[in-house]
């Protein structure tokens, strides 16, 4: 039962990530002209509405398919957004993550409840280790524009709440696999 509490709350911080539109945080450039002093005086007063361009509340974010320009409203990418190679790859490691969760899930619960069969603790070790590796992935991102850009404005990015609950549902990922590894096959409840 332990094994399918694990696999759950990995499950549910890796749907956390696909559903995040603050993956990761950018900050602005400084203005052009701008002296150290001045850089190093704003970044310092982070909270303060001064150092962000007009209209943006926050500093803002973006997720694996929604982003949040402003820092106030959570929107979808529109027509216009163009994703490139690491966005693609980021969005496709979260979801081979959450479909491989979801399997290795569905193969815990049969064993628990009914059966076991040959080989299943390796079919769901080996899918929890992809699952893993796949979610861990999804922080290709940060070579995605504004932090790597095409044009060669980087920003200065970090990580927010939902690259924070990638890299926990990846460790929870390859956590299951090493206590499924370890463990004992339990006796089927039915």
């Amino acid at each position: 039962i332990f094994h399918l509490v694990v696999a759950i709350i990995a499950l549910v911080f890796s749907i956390l990530t696909l559903l995040s539109c603050d993956f990761l945080e950018y900050e602005f450039p400084p203005p052009i002209g701008a002296s150290d002093v001045d850089i190093i005086d704003s970044s310092s007063n982070t909270n303060s509405s001064s150092a962000l361009p007009d209209g943006v509340d926050r500093t803002p974010t973006f997720g694996l398919f929604k982003e949040n320009p402003t820092g106030s409203v959570c929107t979808q990418y529109g027509d216009d957004h163009d994703p490139f190679a690491a966005h693609t790859a980021s969005r496709l490691a979260s979801a081979i993550a959450t479909i491989l969760g979801i399997l290795a899930l569905l193969l815990l619960l049969v064993e628990c409840l009914c059966c076991r069969f040959w080989c299943s603790r390796l079919i769901v070790i080996l899918l929890l280790m992809v699952a893993g590796i796949s979610q861990a992935f999804t922080l290709v991102l940060f070579l995605a524009e504004p932090c790597g850009g095409r044009n060669g404005d980087k920003y200065v990015c970090s990580l927010s709440q939902g690259g924070i609950e990638s890299i926990v549902a990846a460790a929870l990922f390859l956590l299951e696999a090493i206590l499924t590894c370890c463990t004992p096959k339990s006796i089927p409840l039915l």
